[in-house]
């Protein structure tokens, strides 16, 4: 099936012309759209596969590991080479096309390993991998369904491992200090077809897309991705992408439970997005003072002075209802028992410079950092 194949092709053309030193010795006898290639590059599922295997086999017994320009017929090929291995100078696997799977997992690289402009259409799994030296994932192209996954990596050098100009995903980096990692024009909220990624689908991806309730347990896993992802925009002073990884990462925790997050951790959700939400402060500050209107015309008992309502709402809101100038409107609003009606004032008198100071801190984190 043309769906199950796993092509490798790093660049167009034929073998002879510029993969002379992969694939030394083979004849090009392989004809591909008025091309001449040997069995290893020939891009083509139809190649003979015991003469490619035998290729493979051969460069692998001489220690050669310049597979470049080569096409991998079938995932088994390409799977049964990556991992568990031990590149000992540098592995480039540059302009490198990944279909399918590609399985890194416990491989280990102990000069630089270069991945630029490399594809990965499916899954690529780096889970348990060492890196040694620097390593870099520069303009990888990725797809909607690409996961990567750096589960449990060993990076001796957090500092030299590398992401530009790429789309990436927070559930990437389960498992894995990504606290030092060196991320540059990276792009973390949006998938590559554009969407927006929503932490729910995120959730998802992260489950497999089984569908059922996630468990704690991968809650707090992306949780603590999150939250190194967080540091790591906070100490480069990309604050935008630091105050979404903080909103994510307490969302998570409310996810987990209520008694997770606790009352005033709802509280601040719900006020303000955890800091996060101007907007969100903002409505709900219009929505306490057309509230606490509204209460004054009702206790008054009459509707006649809504506008004198909204300003004074406004004044108890921020604390100038003792003010000389308001006494007009406090007459017309106050009834004869004015018990109830001062119990409503001094309530606006507290939850409103508590919100207008939610409304401060949010602005705060979105512009002045």
């Amino acid at each position: 099936m043309v769906e199950e194949v796993v092509r490798w092709l790093i660049r167009g053309g034929s073998c002879k012309e510029e993969f002379g030193s992969t694939c030394k010795g083979l004849p090009a006898d392989n004809e591909y759209e008025g091309k001449q290639y040997c069995v290893l590059h020939f891009p083509s599922v139809d190649k003979d596969l015991d003469e490619f295997k035998e290729a493979i086999e051969k460069k692998l017994k001489d220690k050669d590991f310049d597979f470049r320009g080569v096409y991998f017929p079938d995932k088994q090929s390409l799977a049964s080479l990556l991992p568990n291995a031990t590149f000992e100078g540098e592995a480039s696997f540059s302009n490198a096309t990944f279909k399918e799977r590609a399985i890194f997992s416990d491989a280990t690289f102990e000069g630089e390993a270069s991945f630029f402009y490399a594809t990965f259409e499916g899954e690529a799994s780096f889970s348990n991998a060492i890196f040694k030296e620097r390593a870099i994932f520069w303009s990888l192209r990725t797809f909607p369904q690409t996961f990567l996954s750096f589960r449990a990596a060993v990076i001796e050098k957090p500092e030299r491992l590398s992401f530009h100009s790429t789309i990436l995903r927070p559930s990437w980096f389960i498992d894995v200090d990504a606290q030092k990692f060196d991320f540059s024009d990276v792009e973390w909220f949006r998938l590559p077809d554009g969407d927006e990624l929503e932490l729910e689908k995120e959730i998802e991806a992260f489950d497999g897309g089984s569908g059922k309730v996630p468990t704690p347990s991968s809650l707090r896993k992306l949780q603590k991705a999150c939250r190194k992802l967080m540091d790591n925009a906070e100490e480069n002073r990309d604050y935008a992408t630091a105050n979404e990884f903080h909103y994510w990462s307490m969302e998570l925790l409310r996810k987990e439970g209520w008694r997770e997050l606790g009352l005033i951790g709802t509280l601040y959700w719900v006020l303000s997005g955890y800091g996060e939400r101007p907007r969100r402060a903002f409505l709900v500050l219009v929505g306490m003072g057309t509230l606490f209107a509204i209460l004054y015309m009702l206790v008054a008992g009459s509707i006649d002075h809504i506008g004198e309502a909204f300003l004074y709402s406004l004044a108890a809101m921020v604390r100038l209802t003792g003010v000389p100038a308001m006494a007009p409107l406090t007459k017309l609003l106050q009834p004869s028992e004015p018990g109830l009606f001062q119990l409503l004032v001094t309530a606006e008198g507290i939850l409103g410079p508590l919100q207008i100071a939610l409304l401060a801190l949010a602005v705060r984190r979105r512009v002045m950092r």
